[in-house]
């Protein structure tokens, strides 16, 4: 039986059931991924939801697919910000290679990639619709179901942060 949303799973509730099910899991997330250093991340994502929800899971299969559920979703978003990341990175490396004078820089995909991963997925989303899409703003928050206020702050922000890394001295 499912324990209320107010019961807490303790620290060797949860420790029983990683030892107990993490091996499944990350075959599921192995499977899902295609890489296993991916998948291990996945699994320790999964986990990491499962205590920060604050919820104990049933015993018995109803946490087992409680498990696999919401370690489909952690894989689900590993995938989506791969594929964000594979799509933004040469259209963003591109365009800054033209901004500054059509000079060969080797920086610049370095440049990128910090930006991707000093991002968070909704700046990323954001990020490769705005710049690589070329969709306006309330096309974003439409497409992310988010609002526009939204959408213009992120993308200030980005642009705050891309005028810092471009700033940083390399090393």
């Amino acid at each position: 039986m499912r324990r209320a949303w107010g019961c807490c799973m303790d620290g060797h509730e949860a420790e029983q059931l990683y030892q107990r099910h993490a091996p499944a899991i990350e075959a599921h997330c192995t499977q899902l991924l295609g890489s296993r250093a991916d998948a291990s991340d996945a699994v320790h994502e999964t986990f990491v939801r499962v205590l920060a929800r604050r919820e104990a899971l049933a015993s018995g299969e109803h946490a087992v697919r409680s498990l696999f559920r919401i370690s489909t979703h952690v894989c689900i978003d590993v995938l989506r910000q791969q594929r964000v990341r594979r799509r933004a990175l040469p259209e963003l490396t591109t365009r800054a290679r033209e901004s500054e004078s059509h000079a060969a820089d080797d920086g610049a995909l370095e440049w990128v990639t910090k930006l991707v991963d000093n991002c968070d997925d909704l700046s990323r989303s954001i990020l490769a619709m705005h710049y690589i899409e070329g969709r306006k703003r309330t096309e974003i928050a439409d497409a992310l179901g988010t609002s526009r206020r939204t959408v213009y702050g992120r993308l200030k922000r980005l642009t705050q942060l891309a005028t810092e890394l471009a700033l940083q001295p390399e090393g």
